[in-house]
């Protein structure tokens, strides 16, 4: 099949990319193909990527030949350098791609630029530092022709930056199986562990932007609602790596309140239908994000988002000022830890002390390890 594929074409000299209003700059179809139309596009936004994460994010797709596949990578205002670093590693891709280069704008508007730009039937979103399982992936498109759902739902793994597996999470169980969408609501926060038909977004839905935080709940909750048939397959599909240098791990101030505009959104794109049927389970993701991470994050961030905190709480009493008798609060309270019930029930600094004694404990094990170690 390699002899099918055109070689890559620059429509702008890689001198000119940074910087540009959104535009193309490169391509690999195939060959005679005009009206090609992919199973499934796989669109990764990248802004900066270290050269290492991103070769192994597209290694996936240097293995085999897939027809079935296409490519949108959108940087988002990336510097000359790793754009250029980008296009080499794409140039040994072996699945049609398209390049498109943007002013910076956020992870989610580059997903957005992926979605108006792709051919597929169905959507996928794969982060520039992550990667996919191949066979998985072979799987989940097999299974996408089989039962032509509106959304499939799929497992992943927390990888380590040296490569090592930190955790499997299998929220998705069967093998094509209808999903309960009340249980998937209560775990599944990321856009990435899904595969989206392009019918959802057939009436302009795009992705929220602007939040650094919560900005993949508030998009997702809603096509989770509005999918029909939603599927599910019990495989490992995605692999997260996990590093310090991620949006995750920021402790930046003022991120520390995203989450409230972020929910804003998520309550603004769902109807008033919608939010009376799935009310419990709405109520306990504002409970979960914005007062619980919100919390610990606000905690984390320094001392001007501490004095703040009652903020989030406040949010959470304005909008659901029962919270306090959600069932799923009621079912949920003893499978979480001390941090947890602290937090909720209004003694941040208590918190933060069992947080700093806790971290403590974990440095004094770890040098008494190492301690054993060398006497060893």
């Amino acid at each position: 099949m390699d002899s099918m594929y055109s070689s890559p074409i620059s429509q702008r000299s890689c001198s000119d990319v940074s910087g540009l209003p959104t535009r193309e700059i490169a391509y690999r179809g195939l060959v005679g193909k005009d009206s090609f139309s992919p199973l499934v596009t796989i669109v990764i936004p990248m802004f900066n990527t270290p050269t290492n994460y991103l070769r192994k994010c597209l290694s996936t797709f240097k293995k085999k030949p897939d027809d079935r596949i296409e490519l949108v990578v959108v940087d988002d205002g990336s510097d000359h350098e790793n754009v250029e670093n980008l296009r080499q590693l794409l140039a040994q891709v072996k699945v049609p791609y398209r390049l498109i280069t943007q002013r910076n704008g956020g992870q989610n508007a580059a997903r957005n630029r992926g979605i108006a730009a792709s051919r597929g039937e169905y959507l996928m979103f794969l982060d520039s530092d992550d990667y996919l399982d191949l066979s998985a992936l072979s799987y989940v498109l097999d299974t996408l022709e089989r039962l032509k759902p509106q959304m499939l739902g799929f497992n992943y793994r927390v990888i380590s930056s040296t490569g090592e597996i930190i955790h499997e999470w299998h929220w998705y169980e069967g093998n094509g199986d209808q999903v309960d969408k009340r249980r998937v609501l209560l775990t599944s926060s990321s856009l990435c562990s899904q595969v989206y038909s392009k019918t959802l977004f057939a009436d302009g839905y795009r992705f929220v932007v602007g939040p650094r935080v919560g900005e993949d709940l508030a998009s997702v909750v809603p096509l989770i609602l509005r999918a029909n048939p939603f599927v599910a397959l019990d495989c490992v599909v995605y692999n997260y790596v996990q590093h310090r240098s991620s949006i995750t791990h920021s402790n930046d101030p003022e991120m520390a309140y995203d989450i409230l505009d972020s929910f804003d959104q998520l309550l603004g794109r769902l109807s008033k239908e919608e939010l009376a049927d799935f009310h419990d389970e709405i109520e306990w993701l504002c409970i979960l994000h914005v007062l619980y991470f919100g919390s610990t994050r606000a905690l984390a961030s320094g001392s001007a988002a501490r004095r703040d905190a009652s903020r989030l709480r406040a949010y959470l009493a304005c909008h659901f000022p029962n919270w306090r008798n959600n069932p799923i609060l009621a079912k949920e309270w003893d499978s979480h830890g001390l941090g947890f019930k602290v937090l909720l029930n209004g003694h941040p600094y208590l918190y933060l002390l069992l947080h700093g004694l806790n971290k403590a404990r974990k440095n004094m094990l770890h040098k008494c390890e190492i301690n054993h170690e060398k006497a060893q």
